[in-house]
C-alpha cells in the first residue's frame, strides 16, 4: 500500500482531529482561503503521530501546521505508508514537504505560475507559453452523476450543482449564466472560446482530449466534507499523481448566503471561485504574494473584480490575447469599414506580444480595417501592466525569492502602418520600454490598411515575464472610442424554458468620461433589438442553435455589439397556422406556416396536408427562430374534396419529432379580395385564377371597388402599406379587435402578428 498525495488547487490529506465544515464568520468572507486543508477523524498513524510532534516543537505550530498541509495538497509525491514517526519526522525536516523542483518553473523569475501543458486548439494538449489560442466546450452534467475524483483526497459523491443553482439562484440556468459569466472573463483576456454542449453523465474522470458526448470542461459539485471551496484539474499534470482533465468540482457545502450564495456584486464571490478554479483548468497556479491583487492567489473572495493583470498575462502567455493568431497580413484581425457612413473609432484593451522572439511570430499582432473615404486616423499603442511583486507559491500565501516584475515595460512596441499588407507606408518607434508609440497618420485617403504591432526589444528576459499588454486606439477623425460588449459564451438551454442574458458584468465604457446607458438584445438574428436590460430572459421554441447579440450603448450614445449562439434543445414541434388558411379546388396559393420548432424543416416532402388531392412544393424557407416556414405553396386538383384538412411536419432536427394543426388548413370556395393591379374586387378564389392576385384569406377584406381596404397590409386605410398600419393594426390586436384575426384561426392571437407582418413587407397588393 502507497500514500498518495495530489497537487491540485485545494487538497488535503489524513491527519488527526475532526473535520470542519464551512465557518461563515464575517471576517472571512472577502479572503476566504481555497487551499487551508482541514483534518480528517480517523485513527492516528505513525504519519499522524509525526506530523503532530513536528508542529508542536517547531516554533510557530499554527503557521507549520498549515503550510504543511499546504504542501501536502500541492505535492505530486507517492510515500510508503509503513514509514515510521522518525521516518516521517526526517522527511518534515528535509523537504518541509515541498514538491520536488516546486518554486522554479521557467527560471525564479516567475509571476503568473503556470504548469508545463496547456490546450490547443481542438482540446489538443502542447507545451505552455507559446501564445497558441484553443477551443474548448464545456457542459453540466446532470444531478446523481458520480462526482469528484478519490485520488484528489477528497470523497466522491452525486452531484448535486443544479440543485444547488435553483436553489441560490431561483433558475438553473440564471445560475449557470453567472458561471459563464465568469469563464467568460477568460474568453475576453485571452485566446479561449468556448460552446456548451451535452453531458453524456459519466463519472468524473482525468481523461485529457476531446470526447463527444461530453464537454471538455466539465463543472459540478457534491459535499467535499472539508473546508474548502474547491478544486479543479490541470489539463495536464506535471507530477505523476497530478489531476489532469481539466473539470472543476465545487463543494456544495459553501451555497451559503455567506459564500456562493452571497448576491453582493452580482454574486461575486461565486464568480470569482469559478473564474478561480478555471484558472487551474487553463494550466495556471497559484501567484503569491495574497495581496488581493489577482484571481489566482490562493484565496478566494468577493473583493476584486473577475481576473486582473497577472491573472491575464498568465492567460496570455499560454493562449495569447482574445485575437489570438493574427500573426501575420494574411490572418489579420478584421476592424470593418471605419469611414463609412460615419467614422467610427477603434478602442482594442488587453492585447499583447509574446517576446521579441515569441513562438510562432506571436511577437506581433496584425490588424487591418477599410476606409471608403479620406480620414484621418491617429494609431496608438499603450503599453500596461504597471510593477509588483513576485513570487512562486511555496506554501500557503508564501513564496521566495520575492522579486520585482515590471510588466510595464516587457516590450519595446513598434506600430507600422502598411498598404498592402507587404508595404510599410509608415512607422513609430521612437519611444522605449514601457512608453505608448503615436503614428499621426494624417488624412488617409480611401482603401485597406494593415496595422502591425511588434515587440522589437532585443534584451533577453525571464521567460515567464515577456507578455506584454498593450491597449491599441485606432482614431478616426474624431469619433468618440466605442464601449465593450461582451455577451458571454456560447450556450445551450432547453426549449420553453427561461433563457437568461447578462451583458452588465463584463461590458464597459471604454471613452474617458463615459458610461453605459443601455443594454439591448436581438435574439432572432434580423437586426431589431428586441428585448432590453441586463439581466433579461428569453424563451425559445425551436431546437438549432440561435444567435443572441447584445448591443451596449455608452453616454455619448457610440454602440458596439457582441454574439453568442444558443444552442436550444428537447422543444416539441407543433403547427399553430396556415396563411392563407384555405384554398379552392383548381388553385395554388403560396402560404406562411406557423408554430414551433421548424429549423430542422429543410424540404416540401417534409409538410404534408392530409386527405386525397392536396400537395406541397417549393423550397421552406425558415426563420431565425423556427416559427415560421415561407416558400412553399400548396397546389388543390380540381376535384379535391371540400373539408377541413390537418397540416403536418416532420422535422429533421435529429429528434424525429413531428407536429401536426388539426383542421388548419380548408379546402373550399374561400371568399376574399382579387386584386389586378390596384384594383381589387370581393369574390371566389377560383374566380380569381385567371391573371388575378388572390389577395383574401377566409374573410373578405373590404367591398368592391375600395381597394385600400382591400389590400388587407393598409390597415388603416390610408396612404398605402406604411407605418402607420403597424400601429393600426397592434392597437387592434392588443384590444382584441376581431379586424386583427388576420389569419382567420383561433381568434386573435400571436400568430396573427406574423401573418400582418409578412402582408405588411409584401406591400400591396401581393
Amino acid at each position: 500500500m502507497r500514500m498518495n498525495l495530489f497537487s491540485v488547487c485545494a487538497l488535503t490529506t489524513a491527519v488527526s482531529g475532526a473535520a470542519a465544515g464551512p465557518s461563515p464568520a464575517r471576517d472571512e468572507i472577502s479572503r476566504r482561503p481555497d487551499c487551508i486543508a482541514q483534518p480528517h477523524p480517523g485513527p492516528q498513524t505513525a504519519f499522524q503521530f509525526a506530523f503532530d510532534r513536528f508542529v508542536k516543537a517547531s516554533t510557530d505550530p499554527e503557521r507549520t501546521r498549515g503550510s504543511l498541509l499546504l504542501r501536502l495538497g500541492g505535492a505530486p509525491t507517492c510515500y510508503p505508508d509503513d514509514l515510521s514517526p522518525e521516518e516521517w519526522e526526517a522527511i518534515f525536516q528535509a523537504t518541509g514537504l515541498l514538491p520536488p523542483g516546486d518554486g522554479g518553473g521557467d527560471g525564479v523569475q516567475v509571476r503568473y505560475y503556470t504548469e508545463p501543458s496547456a490546450w490547443l486548439g481542438e482540446a489538443q494538449i502542447d507545451t505552455a507559453g507559446r501564445a497558441q489560442a484553443a477551443r474548448l466546450t464545456y457542459s453540466f452534467p446532470d444531478d446523481g452523476t458520480t462526482w469528484g475524483l478519490s485520488a484528489s483526497g477528497f470523497p466522491t459523491g452525486p452531484n448535486v450543482l443544479n440543485a444547488n443553482l435553483l436553489a441560490t439562484f431561483g433558475d438553473t440556468d440564471r445560475g449557470r449564466e453567472h458561471i459563464r459569466q465568469a469563464i467568460a472573463s477568460w474568453r475576453l483576456h485571452s485566446g479561449v472560446a468556448y460552446t456548451e454542449v451535452a453531458d453524456n453523465n459519466s463519472p468524473m474522470d482525468q481523461l485529457v482530449g476531446r470526447v463527444l458526448v461530453r464537454g471538455d470542461i466539465r463543472i459540478g459539485s457534491t459535499d467535499l466534507n472539508a473546508s474548502v471551496l474547491a478544486y479543479n484539474a490541470y489539463p495536464l499534470g506535471s507530477g505523476s499523481t497530478s489531476l489532469s482533465g481539466g473539470d472543476m468540482c465545487l463543494n456544495s457545502q459553501y451555497f451559503l448566503p455567506a459564500y456562493f450564495g452571497g448576491p453582493g456584486s452580482d454574486f461575486r464571490y461565486f464568480r470569482n471561485t469559478i473564474a478561480h478554479e478555471h484558472g487551474h483548468g487553463l494550466g495556471l497556479r497559484h501567484s503569491v504574494p495574497c495581496d488581493v491583487t489577482k484571481i489566482m492567489e490562493p484565496q478566494v473572495g468577493g473583493t476584486i473584480q473577475g481576473i486582473q493583470i497577472d491573472d491575464i498575462r498568465g492567460g496570455q502567455r499560454n493562449y495569447g490575447d482574445r485575437f489570438s493568431g493574427n500573426i501575420s497580413g494574411i490572418t489579420a484581425a478584421p476592424l470593418g469599414e471605419l469611414a463609412s457612413p460615419t467614422p467610427r473609432s477603434i478602442f482594442l484593451s488587453s492585447l499583447s506580444t509574446n517576446s521579441f522572439n515569441g513562438y510562432n511570430n506571436s511577437s506581433e499582432d496584425w490588424f487591418t480595417f477599410t476606409l471608403a473615404t479620406p480620414r484621418t486616423v491617429t494609431i496608438i499603442a499603450d503599453p500596461y501592466g504597471g510593477v509588483y511583486s513576485a513570487a512562486p507559491q511555496s506554501s500557503g500565501c508564501n513564496g521566495s525569492p520575492l522579486i520585482e516584475i515590471d510588466a510595464q515595460a516587457t516590450a519595446n512596441l513598434r506600430i507600422e502602418l502598411r498598404r498592402p499588407a507587404n508595404t510599410q507606408i509608415q512607422f513609430a518607434s521612437a519611444n522605449g520600454r514601457g512608453f505608448p508609440e503615436t503614428l499621426n497618420a494624417g488624412t488617409l485617403p480611401a482603401g485597406t490598411y494593415f496595422v502591425k504591432v511588434r515587440d522589437i526589444n532585443t534584451v533577453d528576459i525571464p521567460n515567464n515575464q515577456r507578455v506584454q499588454l498593450y491597449n491599441l486606439t485606432i482614431q478616426v477623425d474624431s469619433a468618440p472610442l466605442p464601449p465593450l460588449a461582451v455577451a458571454g459564451i456560447n450556450k445551450r438551454v432547453a426549449a420553453n424554458t427561461d433563457c437568461w442574458l447578462i451583458g452588465h458584468i463584463n461590458s464597459r465604457a471604454q471613452a474617458p468620461g463615459a458610461t453605459i446607458s443601455s443594454y439591448s438584445w436581438d435574439l432572432d438574428a434580423d437586426g431589431v433589438f428586441e428585448a432590453s436590460g441586463s439581466p433579461t430572459t428569453f424563451q425559445y421554441v425551436s431546437n438549432g442553435t440561435h444567435q443572441a447579440t447584445l448591443r451596449v450603448t455608452d453616454s455619448s450614445g457610440t454602440t458596439s455589439t457582441d454574439s453568442i449562439s444558443v444552442a436550444v434543445y428537447n422543444a416539441v414541434t407543433s403547427v399553430a397556422s396556415v396563411f392563407p388558411p384555405g384554398a379552392s379546388p383548381g388553385t395554388t396559393i403560396p402560404v406562411t406556416i406557423h408554430g414551433t420548432n421548424f429549423k430542422g424543416v429543410t424540404a416540401a416532402s417534409q409538410v404534408t396536408v392530409s386527405g386525397s388531392g392536396v400537395s406541397v412544393s417549393g423550397t421552406p424557407v425558415v426563420n431565425h427562430l423556427g416559427t415560421q416556414i415561407s416558400g412553399l405553396s400548396v397546389t388543390v386538383t380540381a376535384g379535391a374534396s371540400l373539408g377541413a384538412r390537418n397540416v403536418s411536419i416532420t422535422n429533421s432536427d435529429g429528434l424525429g419529432s413531428a407536429g401536426t394543426g388539426i383542421n388548419t388548413f380548408t379546402v373550399g370556395n374561400v371568399s376574399g379580395a382579387c386584386c389586378f393591379g390596384t384594383s381589387c374586387v370581393v369574390t371566389t378564389q377560383a374566380a380569381c385564377a385567371s391573371g388575378g392576385v388572390w389577395q383574401g384569406g377566409g374573410t373578405a377584406c373590404g367591398t368592391a371597388g375600395n381597394p385600400t381596404t382591400c389590400c388587407r397590409a393598409n390597415f388603416d386605410g390610408v396612404d398605402g402599406v406604411t407605418v402607420p398600419d403597424i400601429f393600426a393594426f397592434l392597437s387592434a390586436w392588443f384590444a382584441g379587435n376581431p379586424a386583427a384575426n388576420i389569419d382567420g384561426v383561433n381568434g386573435v392571437a400571436v400568430p396573427d402578428i406574423f401573418a400582418f407582418l409578412s402582408l405588411w413587407f409584401a406591400g400591396c397588393p401581393g
